[in-house]
């Protein structure tokens, strides 16, 4: 049996069980197939590295140290503390096939290409997202930086695989060469939890409500405080709605204010990280998933949504425009806007009939074209030519 290690700096660990869990799903399905071990790295305050033994295959967690604020000092932190663990790791275990996930920051990409290239194994990249591209770089120091790093950082892999046609499109451009697939993301089935688990939160909401729930970190550019103006607006035009934003991070404090200070505390919980097992089951207990991110690659909540047969709203011109089709099998709002947001919440309210074949349109798609089978196969085939 070949043996895959997977080296990302995407994947669930203690801190964030939540986190990416997408990459941990590839991973145990990749491993009906092939011997797997993941080098998981992460930033925390201190050096620290943990393993776990899963029934079938191995994480080995690397937690580097870095100097807070000071971006670049990824790149000693990932060289001095990371590099060691994962050439030990390569040459003692000797995988036939590397496949890299994410590394969202560039410094790490770079070092780590150049750490691959003596070893004369093929490798591959599953690129996550284009934060890292020179467009989207918010200062000049970092456009810079970016534009002289990316093409090196993304050159020497055998395959790139990316979850939509704005990143393979962008890479491509500036990398040249290298092979590219578009995989999309993939769910799997919805996994069994103890129904006292589940009790616990729909205990929390009303039968006469029209309930929301929405995931993600919580960041500014997951537009949460734009669903949080919606509510307060559909609550003005007398509707009863109840709101459950499932996720942490640094907006918790600046959102909770909002919702107190609009006197929402009835009607929207902050309910922290869940596991994805939990998550994955309430969306049974809801009534539409809206999600108002405006920075968005792909973002596998949406597809987790719709295969529990749930309306689903996202953003125009964001990584879920294209498999959510306005109005077809989904909505699409304006991105930043929450009259448009109010709207399509409203229409679901008001024409459930309709929204109900909206929502199976949805359902059927998902379940037939975004099962993560059928991605590991597309990874898979790449493997093997």
């Amino acid at each position: 049996m070949k043996r895959v290690l997977i080296i990302t700096n995407m994947f669930p660990d203690k801190f964030s069980p939540s986190s990416e869990v997408f990459v941990q799903q590839q991973v145990q399905e990749l491993a009906k197939s092939y011997e797997v071990q993941v080098i998981a790295t992460r930033l925390r305050h201190s050096l620290c590295v943990e393993q776990e033994d899963h029934i079938t295959y191995k994480v080995t967690y690397i937690y580097m140290p870095v100097i807070r604020y000071i971006y670049l000092s990824m790149m000693f932190s990932y060289r001095k503390y990371a590099l060691p663990f994962i050439n030990e790791i390569i040459s003692k275990w000797l995988p036939d096939i590397i496949h890299v996930h994410d590394y969202r920051h560039v410094p790490e990409l770079l070092l780590l290409q150049k750490c691959l290239d003596k070893y004369p194994i093929p490798r591959y990249l599953t690129a996550h997202n284009i934060r890292t591209h020179p467009m989207m770089a918010k200062t000049f120091a970092f456009k810079w930086f970016y534009r002289l790093c990316l093409k090196q950082s993304y050159s020497g892999w055998k395959h790139i695989f990316t979850v939509n046609d704005r990143i393979k499109e962008l890479l491509s451009r500036d990398v040249g060469v290298t092979e590219f697939t578009n995989i999309g993301n993939a769910v799997g089935p919805i996994p069994a939890i103890d129904n006292s688990v589940l009790n616990s939160y729909g205990n929390m909401l009303s039968d006469s409500s029209f309930k929301i729930i929405t995931v993600g970190n919580l960041k500014e550019e997951k537009g949460f405080h734009f669903l949080i103006k919606a509510i307060n607006c559909l609550l003005g035009r007398g509707y009863d709605i109840q709101a459950f934003i499932v996720g942490k991070g640094a907006e918790r404090d600046r959102l909770l204010n909002e919702i107190k200070k609009l006197g929402l505390e009835r009607n929207i919980t902050l309910t922290g990280d869940l596991k994805n097992e939990i998550v994955r089951n309430l969306y049974n207990l809801f009534d539409a998933f809206v999600l108002a991110s405006y920075s968005e690659t792909f973002g596998v909540v949406y597809i987790e949504a719709m295969y529990a047969g749930l309306p689903v709203i996202g953003i125009r011109g964001q990584g879920i425009d294209g498999v959510v089709k306005d109005g077809e099998n989904g909505f699409l709002a304006t991105p930043r806007d929450v009259e448009d947001l109010v709207e399509k919440i409203e229409y679901i309210i008001n024409n459930r009939e309709s929204v109900k074949a909206i929502a199976a349109r949805g359902q059927s798609l998902i379940r037939n074209k975004y099962r993560i089978e059928q991605l590991i196969k597309k990874i898979t085939d790449v493997y093997e030519q």
